[in-house]
């Protein structure tokens, strides 16, 4: 028993500083888009008006979607520091570490997660 504690514990850290790193990454890269986003081009032409409309919009997708990573991605974090992390917000039960190492921000294991996108 003290093993798998011991374990849990290196397992613990480990996510830890996946999350840490990850919301570091996401920091960087939503400041980055939000500096892009305020500069203004200005184009001749209605190709490069259309080219700068999608550039601009996909822009707006993928800041969107990094905020939503990084919410999170915090939330994982308050979880580990509640002692609630790995454990799925449905069922109850432990998610699987495969689950955690593939998104390790994950709220719950894939039967569950199957399940809620059913529905």
């Amino acid at each position: 028993m003290l093993a798998t504690k011991k374990a849990r514990g290196a397992n613990r850290a480990e996510f830890a500083k996946l999350l840490k790193t990850k919301r570091n990454e996401l920091l960087t890269q939503i400041e980055g888009l939000r500096q892009g986003v305020q500069v203004e081009r200005v184009t001749e032409d209605e190709v490069g008006q259309a080219s700068w409309a999608q550039m601009e919009h996909l822009t707006f997708v993928t800041l969107e979607q990094g905020q939503k990573t990084l919410k999170e991605v915090e939330a994982a974090l308050t979880r580990m520091a509640r002692g609630t992390y790995g454990v799925c917000e449905s069922c109850e039960l432990p998610i699987p570490e495969a689950r955690l190492r593939a998104l390790p921000w994950a709220r719950y294991c894939v039967k569950c997660t199957e399940r809620l996108r059913r529905n």
